[in-house]
């Protein structure tokens, strides 16, 4: 059973939602900086949800919402993966950067949008189109953005000439 959120509702538990993961990170962290990894494995994890939910193909055999767009997510998480990488190379002793709670708040905050994002935008997702309906609407636009890509390499060639 689903409660309706109201406008009200929703700003409160998305703010708790943001103000607690970036202080569960924060709490984290401590002195040793090693809230890097677990927040990776988080990133991984929503950046796969964020990808399954924003394929059409994948979201119709899986069963879960389809949430157009939401795959641009697993891109951020992927550079927060990326980022987290790059500290850990230049975390090895003797440690060279030093995360700080600026860091490790901003994370936790990202973490915590990425999971309200996924969450409420595949529960609250009005457009309910069966499995087929969302195929052939995402093969017009496939269309439509290869005959875009087209015309565009036609123009760009025949400038050249």
């Amino acid at each position: 059973m689903s409660l309706p959120l109201g406008g009200l509702t929703f700003i409160i538990l998305s703010y708790l939602v943001v103000v607690g993961s970036s202080n569960a990170v924060n709490l984290t962290d401590g002195l040793d900086g090693l809230a890097i990894v677990p927040v990776m494995i988080a990133a991984g994890v929503f950046a796969l949800i964020a990808y399954l939910a924003g394929n059409s193909v994948f979201s119709g055999y899986l069963q879960i919402n389809y949430v157009p767009g939401s795959g641009e997510l697993a891109v951020f998480c992927g550079s927060v993966i990326g980022s987290g990488l790059g500290f850990l190379w230049y975390n090895a002793p003797p440690a060279k950067v030093f995360m700080g709670d600026t860091g490790s708040l901003a994370l936790g905050g990202a973490l915590g949008a990425v999971s309200i994002i996924t969450n409420f935008a595949a529960g609250m997702s009005k457009n309910k189109l069966s499995h087929q309906e969302t195929l052939e609407n995402a093969g017009m636009a496939e269309k439509n953005i290869l005959n875009l890509i087209k015309k565009f390499i036609l123009n760009f060639t025949c400038n050249f000439y």
